[in-house]
């Protein structure tokens, strides 16, 4: 999991306090930047978009960050995980993530070690658990003869045979799907923005209380990430260039006179261009004038405004 990605687990109240970071099979959420949609980007300039994936996905969570705007995007997304799992000395361990079922096996990667796959196991064999059917699986280690038990996020290996010993040294490769919701985040001012995803559920009370409070309120699910905004000002804008033609012979004009959005960038050069700088990504209002010409915004031609279009 990345350096900048937080994971909290919370069970029952969040005035317990309890929290921890790294995988747990509490149920907690996992709440982690997306590296691929941020171009890698760790901190974000100011107006810029920071994408983060919310594991699991599809459980509709409540939203909310100290600064900026956060909004769902995409939900139950599916994605492949692939994890090499290390034992020494032990017989448990666990998943980054819950498994859920994407009515196929994910893939092990192709070549583990040079050692041969084995592939998920039958509902007869001794894997007795309905998510045994999630997770594709490959084990190697000091006992090739092991039961391999996934419940949730945890693993629980034991030995086949009887007075065999419960304690294991080796590596268990996994592949599964599991989903997560895409979130985006937009702050226009620098500092440093944390995220929260929760789930909560509301016990109603039974008999009224003096401040007539309807229930109580406990977290069954918490996740958050801080997101930095710092450094430059995010200005979503393009370089333009502005051609100017004859509409009839489609012939380059010189020397014609530009105007975006009512100030002067200047004049074409001989190849009829020039050079509007950057302008923001959007409509812009464009007069033409040039000698011999009626001009732009008094013709009976669509030419009185153009769009820069997006990256």
């Amino acid at each position: 999991m990345p350096s900048n990605s937080v994971v909290l687990n919370v069970q029952g109240s969040c005035s317990s306090g309890s929290s921890s970071s790294g995988s747990s099979s509490s149920g907690g959420f996992s709440l982690m930047l997306d590296s691929i949609l941020n171009n890698n980007k760790s901190i974000f300039d100011v107006g810029q978009t920071a994408y983060m994936k919310l594991y699991k996905g599809g459980l509709n969570p409540t939203l909310r960050a100290t600064l900026g705007t956060i909004a769902l995007k995409r939900q139950n997304v599916y994605e492949i995980i692939t994890e090499q799992i290390v034992f020494i000395r032990s017989n448990t361990g666990s998943l980054a993530y819950e498994p859920v079922n994407a009515g196929r096996l994910a893939p092990l990667p192709s070549d583990i070690n040079g050692i041969e796959h084995i592939p998920i196991a039958p509902a007869t064999s001794p894997i007795d658990n309905t998510l045994s059917e999630m997770v594709n699986w490959q084990w190697q280690g000091n006992a090739p003869n092991v039961n391999i038990l996934f419940a949730d996020k945890t693993i629980t290996l034991n030995p086949r045979a009887a007075n065999a010993n419960p304690i294991f040294t080796g590596i268990l490769n996994v592949a599964y799907y599991t989903t997560y919701d895409s979130i985006a985040l937009q702050s226009q001012m620098k500092g440093a923005a944390i995220c929260e995803a929760y789930v909560e559920t509301i016990t109603p009370n039974l008999t009224p209380s003096k401040n007539n409070q309807a229930g109580t309120i406990t977290t069954n699910i918490y996740g958050s990430l801080l997101v930095k905004f710092g450094g430059n000002t995010y200005s979503a804008k393009r370089p333009v260039t502005i051609t100017v033609k004859d509409a009839c012979s489609q012939a380059l004009v010189a020397r014609a006179s530009v105007e975006v959005d009512g100030y002067l960038v200047g004049t074409t050069a001989a190849n009829g261009t020039v050079d509007c700088g950057s302008l923001a990504i959007g409509e812009h209002t464009l007069k033409i004038t040039a000698l011999g010409y009626t001009d732009s915004d008094k013709d009976t031609i669509l030419n009185d405004s153009f769009t820069v279009p997006g990256m």
